[in-house]
């Protein structure tokens, strides 16, 4: 396998193409002009397939057809349109994850300044923050889970792999920043609304279970009342 050498006839610039590119005509990629591709003479026996339009071609002196076909627009090479480079992103990624943060952070320490001070509009915190947290949280669950199975299952049975995924594995720049700012806001509920905030609320829930439990194993320890 090799490549074929062409040049320009309008501005002399050689240029390679396949050998198994499947055009008579290519553009110059300096001038654009239509360049016949002239394909070397095979050594020895070789198997190809029979080309029937071979024996009705003209010389190499005569006028390029018109071309038709899309990969031999100006421009653009057969290659070029076969290997297309993929776009960039649009946005540069901290300006996503910056955007997730400040929109979801702005509007939760938000709602928790209105309902501290005691604005009416703050009643509706704690509608918005738990819509937004159980939102946040399945679209990261369903993420974990477009990656792998198994690293989606992880992040649904042990929480604290969940943050290390969003810091350090979720692409998703906008779920990431979103998901850090609910974390933000949670934590300023300990200063606007420290006795009804979700961390306050766990611990006492927690103390409790432990409470529970505790008492439990005092009556499983205790002796058994005498007959």
């Amino acid at each position: 396998m090799g490549d074929i050498v062409l040049q320009c006839r309008s501005c002399g610039h050689e240029f390679k193409v396949s050998e198994f590119i499947s055009e008579d005509y290519c553009r110059c990629p300096l001038c654009e002009s239509l360049v016949k591709v002239v394909r070397r003479p095979q050594r020895g026996p070789v198997l190809q397939l029979r080309d029937e339009k071979a024996a009705g071609k003209g010389s190499q002196d005569e006028e390029p057809p018109a071309v038709t076909s899309s990969a031999a627009a100006p421009g653009k090479t057969v290659f070029a349109e076969i290997h297309r480079t993929p776009r960039g992103p649009l946005l540069p990624g901290w300006l996503v994850t910056w955007s997730g943060f400040l929109s979801v952070g702005g509007i939760l320490v938000g709602m928790e300044y209105l309902l501290s001070a005691g604005f009416p509009q703050g009643v509706y915190y704690f509608q918005i923050r738990n819509a937004l947290g159980i939102l946040i949280y399945l679209l990261t669950l369903l993420s974990a889970f477009n990656d792998s199975a198994l690293q989606g299952l992880v992040c649904l049975v042990f929480p604290p792999y969940l943050l290390y995924y969003v810091v350090v594995r979720c692409e998703v720049r906008l779920l990431r920043g979103a998901f850090l700012a609910l974390l933000v806001a949670l934590a300023a509920e300990l200063h606007f609304l420290p006795d009804a905030s979700l961390i306050s609320e766990l611990q006492r829930a927690f103390n409790e279970l432990v409470e529970a439990a505790g008492a439990g194993m005092e009556r499983l320890s205790a002796p058994p009342p005498k007959m």
